[in-house]
């Protein structure tokens, strides 16, 4: 509030802003240009201007793939971390996007394309566009640490081309000097199968760990496969609700146990 009643007392052109009025700023305009724009137009809130914002979000242009200042940058976090607080989680997920070319002023080049698939004599017939983005993530296990650390343009990934990424970002996060112990995901049909590919041929019991091969130490370490909590319970609330007293397009049950955990679900997502 001191830094609107500050803004308000000066011109409109020429304020400088504080960080943190910037920071809001773009967490604002990031959830609704339309709103954003409302807010300073009627004046309800004295807002830096679209372009002030994009000096600041168009300061590095991310890349696909794992980018080496990335792991520069997740490098300095690790060494501050004690040996206890250095393990971590490896999440992935896969988010669908509007499929769609844009002309990057800055490279030069078309985006959109499906990673790896770029065709610098600009042959669009021959090419096939985006329409997911796989982002790889890690969640320090006894630490606070998060970061990205890295993104590929997809078009619904299969577990053959899961399996290389997978290795790929567990090698890129144990360089840092991190130790991944954990992959987690939702429960998408192409997860599964990503997970079923590290276990033995021919068994056909679930497989929930694999050998870390990213791991430079003698000693074997393994990397366990988690399935992300919530998407568990979502299943489990959509499979009771088709059940019994739901729409009852499904039985799991034949007696009232299923009410229960149904009930057990609706509160979780309320508590959420």
């Amino acid at each position: 509030w001191q830094e609107q009643m500050k803004a308000f007392r000066n011109k409109n052109h020429g304020m400088r802003w504080h960080p943190m009025m910037i920071r809001l700023a773009i967490l604002l305009h990031s959830k609704s240009k339309a709103v954003y724009e409302m807010l300073r137009e009627t004046g309800i809130l004295k807002l830096p201007g679209s372009s002030t914002l994009s000096e600041y979000t168009k300061a590095d242009s991310p890349k696909e793939g794992f980018q080496s200042h990335v792991q520069e940058e997740l490098m300095k976090k690790a060494e501050k971390l004690d040996s206890n607080k250095r393990y971590v989680s490896l999440l992935h997920d896969e988010m669908t996007v509007k499929a769609d070319l844009v002309f990057d002023r800055a490279s030069g080049e078309l985006v959109g394309f499906v990673s790896g698939q770029q065709d610098r004599d600009f042959n669009v017939d021959a090419q096939e566009l985006a329409t997911h983005a796989l982002c790889f993530y890690v969640v320090g296990v006894n630490s606070t640490l998060k970061m990205s650390v890295g993104f590929f343009a997809t078009g619904c990934s299969k577990a053959e081309e899961l399996y290389p990424l997978f290795w790929d970002a567990v090698s890129f996060v144990e360089e840092t000097g991190l130790k991944v112990v954990v992959s987690t995901s939702d429960k998408a049909p192409e997860n599964q199968k990503l997970y079923a590919l590290h276990g033995e041929p021919g068994e056909h019991e679930v497989c929930f760990k694999t050998v870390n091969l990213g791991n430079p130490g003698p000693d074997d370490r393994f990397i366990y496969f988690i399935s992300d909590p919530p998407h568990l319970l979502k299943t489990i609330r959509n499979n009771l609700a088709s059940s019994g007293s739901g729409s009852n397009t499904k039985l799991l049950w034949n007696n009232g146990h299923h009410l229960l955990w149904r009930h057990i679900a609706d509160l979780y997502y309320q508590d959420q």
